[in-house]
């Protein structure tokens, strides 16, 4: 009776479980069973047991569950109640099979459909309690309203699809938003696995931000601001299985989900993300993030491992509701390797040959000598399951496999032209295969990805091409009129056609496919859309709109970094314009080819022979496009200042902002801004560079242009920090922190840190410098944005210096000429580098010293090395407080050279070098010489109303005037005292201290460091 009470109140738990979860409007995941029921299996042909509850079993609908036969805990074996008219003899066993998540694939601009009833029956889990353990603390941080992110790894086959489904479980336990996104090869159709993710909670908006791009171009802008309001409500768990194989926007989500998570916009929200991926598959961005989240504790890499021996007996248990015998456990173990699903298919191939048998209430294996017969690879035991199937089962599986992981029977009938009583039975075949299983609704799907692989592999190209050629075609049939709505997986199939393609269906799908593509930030895709309607239109369109596709293939390619790609269309374009006499178009595809040899590093002679044909092309463009007009003039002052000619790169920006200003588009003005205003700081003119950003700010806010609003404010706090206007410049230094965390662009996070940093030494917080500097570090080693590396490793080894910590400065500044920050990617010069190369290459030009840190430039990234002047400052300042004359007198030739050749930034280290060389010049003894540079750099101070750098050069001119013991100490004690007034009057109270005890030490007349 007490056994009956506690599974009525079970009962009744459970009722009340489904009740709660049935109010969210959505079918909900289901609960995750801790303890499951064992089965006894017994010979299918006999029916069930005398006595066995009729309950449909949640693994197989075909089978009856029996009742669950008694466990002896103390021997860890099953003890079976035999029916008395069992036989004795062996019989055959049939088992359950766990399915995989149900998916329905969502056409954009289409309603996205949802199934939450993938988990609805799963197989249990053996084993994992570790990886349990680490959800379930990120559970508890989630519901803490910090972000949690868990990175599983591990081979096919391993389980990391079932791994997630019991996450997904757990998580909706707690009454958390659920996404789980489905196992397999996805489609390249832009955010598909999110769009036909099992869903549970209020994730409505989500999905609604997810199908719109919205008007401003940010489209995972505002994914990121709907999954904020999502969380707001309540905790949100997104889980993407399998991400190596998903589609380019959605690992581009995945890694601006993963940056405003960790400094973005999502980093206070209770947002969890579990990604699953091939071992060894992750993007170096994506593993360098997610190594950089698990260092500051906001991630958790789970590599998964085999399952050990008695988590395989478990698994038998679990499966068979039988305990195996001692062989069969060690035979299987070996053969997988604890692998599941190799685990799996070797049982299914024991059943199928009868050698998985029930002796005595064991399960044993009838071989003779064990592992002899058994496969040992997960290919081979699908080569010789496919190759028991009919002829007509595996030429429906290979079309199906063309099809999708997910194909409706009746797409499949259609394909076949075959009756229906015939494709069920071919069907029924595959499913007693366990090639495919029933999903709601009627779907079908492979039971793994691994079969659709092998099926899709297995005809020969020509073949492959004829199916997806014969699937289109049949597509294009059953939409009719609606087609269009369809593009992206018409285009899919028929870019796979190969040259079957009708041309003229590849220029009609194709360029509507990628406008849908680039507009969900899919740019790799829209550009491979692009060309294949370019080229496919050769004799079906004009010269002029195959010289648009191949022009807007160029930008695509151009948008993704891609810069071989992007010149290869651009020239092409060039061409067909050229021969069409379209002077517009020609200058836009020379302005594309012009922007991919500054960009990706290649500022040699053929960019100097692309900028004089637009040069000789300005004057006639057509005055109305203003656009084309603007962009030509900006593109052409960015050459200009590559090549160190910042005079007529501001002239160019100049004529631009003027065209802009004329015209009737606002955002147009926002466009010139930075090369007008880094023109004028490369000329030393910050005050004016000030006012261009300044003005840049209120156009972006007219238009509303918020990517160029946040360029915008990134820029201004460094003129303004030069001028001493320190209040200001952290002012929008904030701001530009606060608009970078809120569109998740953690590249130019570094700079607003190099910021803080050297406003946190000139406060004299050389503790929260050296704190900030080690995470800015962090961020620009994972982000790669290298542009600000020289300043903040000079204001971090100032910090260091300023502590007396002299190691730790020397490992900083050494830090820029080692392996540290060197570019691995040996693919096309990407983003940063490209500029970093650009910088490089013009000290190259200048004539630095070959045995620099700059080696090979040219050909590769590699082993390009990060240096510049702010090395040497750091240099020079570290050994001037360490009262290291040998070491500064060791750089010294070093900084000559770089002050006769002019090589200097106006951003800080305008005034910098020849402080710097005065100071070594002065410890060698010639204190004439090193008048004239301090007046020099006096000089450059007041040119560029930098009151900060003046102050510098008279507390570094007073210093080593100390150090000379046959100076008059009264202009030491004068420049000493001005160069303190100044810094008190600044807010910089470590130098202000620096300059008093060097005050106090010139009043009492004794040397001083």
């Amino acid at each position: 009776m007490f056994r009956t009470r506690i599974r009525r109140a079970h009962r009744a738990a459970g009722r009340a479980r489904r009740q709660r979860r049935g109010d969210d409007g959505l079918t909900s995941l289901p609960t995750p069973t801790r303890r499951r029921r064992r089965t006894h299996v017994a010979d299918p042909a006999r029916g069930p047991r005398h006595g066995a509850r009729s309950r449909r079993n949640p693994w197989d609908t075909r089978i009856e569950r029996p009742r669950v036969p008694h466990h002896n805990a103390r021997t860890g074996r099953n003890r079976p109640t035999r029916h008395r008219c069992a036989r004795a003899t062996a019989t055959r066993l049939r088992t359950t099979r766990p399915t995989t998540p149900v998916v329905f694939y969502a056409t954009l601009g289409d309603p996205v459909i949802t199934r939450s009833s993938a988990l609805s029956a799963r197989a249990p889990l053996v084993g994992r309690r570790v990886e349990l353990q680490a959800f379930d603390d990120a559970v508890v941080r989630v519901a803490d309203s910090r972000p949690a992110v868990i990175h599983v790894t591990g081979e096919i086959g391993i389980g990391r699809t079932r791994l997630l489904q019991e996450f997904a479980a757990r998580a909706q336990d707690q009454g958390d938003a659920v996404l789980l996104t489905r196992t397999g090869r996805q489609d390249e159709r832009p955010l598909s696995p999110l769009l036909a993710g099992d869903a549970s909670g209020p994730l409505t908006r989500f999905h609604d931000a997810l199908l719109q791009p919205g008007s401003d171009g940010d489209h995972f802008g505002h994914v990121m601001a709907a999954l904020a309001d999502t969380a707001a409500a309540t905790p949100v768990w997104l889980l993407i299985d399998d991400l190596h194989a998903t589609d380019e926007a959605t690992q581009c989500l995945v890694e601006r989900l993963l940056a405003a998570l960790h400094h973005g916009s999502l980093r206070s929200h209770p947002v969890g993300v579990v990604l699953s991926m091939l071992s060894g598959e992750p993007t170096r961005e994506l593993r360098e993030r997610l190594e950089l989240q698990d260092r500051e504790g906001a991630g958790r890499h789970l590599a998964l491992r085999g399952l050990s021996r008695d988590e395989v007996r478990t698994w038998l248990i679990s499966r068979f509701a039988t305990a195996p015998d001692d062989d069969l456990v060690t035979l299987l173990s070996d053969a997988s390797d604890g692998n599941v699903l190799l685990l799996s298919e070797l049982t299914t191939y024991l059943q199928r040959t009868g050698l998985l048998q029930e002796i005595d209430g064991y399960l044993t294996a009838a071989v003779k000598r064990p592992g002899a017969e058994l496969p040992r690879d997960l290919t081979a035991l699908l080569a010789r399951k496919i190759d028991s199937i009919s002829s007509e089962c595996r030429r429906a599986m290979t079309l199906a496999a063309c099809l999708g992981d997910e194909f409706q029977p009746e797409t499949l009938k259609d394909l076949l032209q075959q009756e229906v009583p015939t494709l069920a039975a071919v069907i029924d075949e595959a499913r007693r295969a366990s090639l495919v299983e029933q999903r709601p609704e009627g779907a079908l799907s492979f039971t793994h990805a691994t079969a659709r692989d092998y099926f899709y592999a297995a005809p020969e190209r020509s073949q492959r091409e004829q199916n997806h050629l014969s699937i289109c075609q049949q597509l294009i049939r059953e939409f009719g009129d609606a087609a269009d709505e369809h593009c992206l997986t018409i285009t899919h199939h028929l870019l796979k056609a190969g040259p079957g393609a009708d041309p003229e269906a590849v220029v009609h799908f194709a360029p509507r496919a990628a406008d849908i593509a680039q507009r969900h930030h899919s740019n790799f895709l829209a550009g491979r859309y692009y060309e294949a309607a370019a080229r496919a239109a050769d004799g079906v369109l004009p010269d002029g709109e195959r010289a648009r596709l191949f022009c807007l293939a160029g930008e695509a390619f151009q948008r993704w970094s891609d810069g071989a790609r992007s010149t290869a269309c651009f020239e092409e374009s060039t061409r067909l314009y050229e021969a069409c006499d379209d002077l517009a178009g020609f200058a836009r595809s020379l302005q594309g080819l012009l922007r991919n040899r500054i960009s990706f590093g290649e500022a040699n002679g053929s960019a100097t022979e692309i900028a004089a044909q637009l040069e000789s092309l300005i004057g006639r463009l057509p005055e109305a496009d203003a656009r084309l007009r603007v962009q030509i003039h900006d593109i052409l002052a960015g050459h200009y200042h590559a090549r160190s000619r910042y005079d007529v790169a501001e002239t160019y920006a100049q004529t631009a902002m003027n065209i802009a200003r004329n015209s009737e588009d606002p955002a147009l003005r926002c466009i010139p801004v930075t090369s007008l205003a880094l023109a004028q700081m490369e000329q030393l003119r910050l005050m004016d560079a000030k006012t261009t950003w300044l003005e840049g700010l209120s156009y972006d806010r007219a238009a509303g242009a918020r990517r160029y609003e946040g360029y915008h404010l990134q820029r201004l706090p460094i003129p303004l920090y030069c001028m001493g206007e320190i209040p200001e410049a952290i002012r929008y230094n904030q701001a530009s922190y606060q608009h970078n965390q809120e569109i998740g662009n953690t590249g130019e996070l570094c700079l607003n840190l190099t910021v803080d940093v050297m406003v946190a030494n000139l406060r004299g917080e050389f503790e929260t410098a050296i704190r900030t500097g080690r995470e800015a570090m962090d961020l620009m080693a994972t982000t790669r944005y290298l542009w600000s590396a020289p300043s903040l490793i000079g204001a971090l080894a100032y910090a260091y210096t300023m502590r007396e910590r002299f190691d730790d400065a020397e490992a900083v500044i050494d830090h820029l000429s080692t392996p540290g920050l060197i570019f691995e990617d040996t693919s096309p010069y990407r983003g940063t580098a490209g500029r970093l190369v650009q910088l490089l290459e013009t000290y190259r030009r200048a004539g630095w010293p070959s045995a620099g840190p700059l080696d090979d430039t040219r050909r590769t990234v590699r082993g390009v090395r990060v240096g510049s002047i702010g090395r040497l400052c750091a240099e020079a300042e570290l050994a001037l407080f360490q009262r290291r004359p040998e070491r500064l007198a060791g750089i010294h030739d070093t900084l000559e050279y770089v002050h006769r050749r002019g090589i200097a930034l106006a951003m800080g280290w305008c005034c910098s070098i020849p402080r710097s060389l005065a100071v070594s010049t002065a410890l060698r003894g010639d204190m004439r010489r090193a008048a004239m540079h301090f007046d020099e750099a006096r000089r450059l101070a007041e040119r560029c109303l930098a009151p900060l750098e003046l102050a510098r050069v008279d507390l570094y001119q007073g210093m080593t005037t100390l150090a000379d013991a046959q100076a008059d100490r009264g202009p030491a004690r004068a420049l000493l005292a001005s160069a303190r007034e100044a810094f008190d009057q600044l807010g910089a109270p470590a130098l202000a201290e620096v300059a008093a005890r060097a005050e106090r030490a010139a009043r009492t007349d004794r040397e001083t460091h």
